[in-house]
């Protein structure tokens, strides 16, 4: 199989690896910050250390899954599943959020998004899937 052919789907998992180690970065180094930016204030010191496990800890965790799906290409539709499994969570909830909370043109751009990486990454299981003939 040509290098290209078998590289192509896992491009989704370069790009989730990317996308969940840049958001654990950015709420490592200034969780407060990167918070207010989204519109999210922390009122108590316990609150800062909350939102880095939720913000910072879980993204890096999924960020070291997809990681180690992508360097073992017997892991690549594990790691592409993984994936979809949580962008379609996030999809889910963001749509539940832009509904209650009217919220669709602050949204819309990352919802795009996670579209775009959530059909990649199914195309790209669909092309390694352990049971395709």
């Amino acid at each position: 199989m040509n290098p290209i052919r078998r590289f192509a789907p896992r491009i989704p998992l370069v790009l989730a690896t990317f996308v969940f180690a840049m958001i654990s970065i950015r709420f490592l180094a200034d969780p407060v910050g990167a918070a207010a930016a989204m519109g999210i204030a922390f009122t108590k010191p316990v609150g800062i250390t909350i939102g880095r496990i939720g913000f910072a800890a879980f993204p890096l965790g999924s960020a070291i899954v997809t990681l180690l799906c992508l360097i073992s290409p017997r892991r690549s539709f594990i790691g592409l599943a993984f994936v979809a499994i949580m962008l379609t969570v996030a999809l889910a909830v963001r749509i539940l959020g832009i509904a209650v909370d009217h919220t669709m043109s602050e949204s819309l751009r990352v919802t795009i998004s996670e579209v775009v990486l959530l059909v990649a990454s199914i195309a790209g299981m669909i092309t390694t899937s352990p049971h395709r003939t």
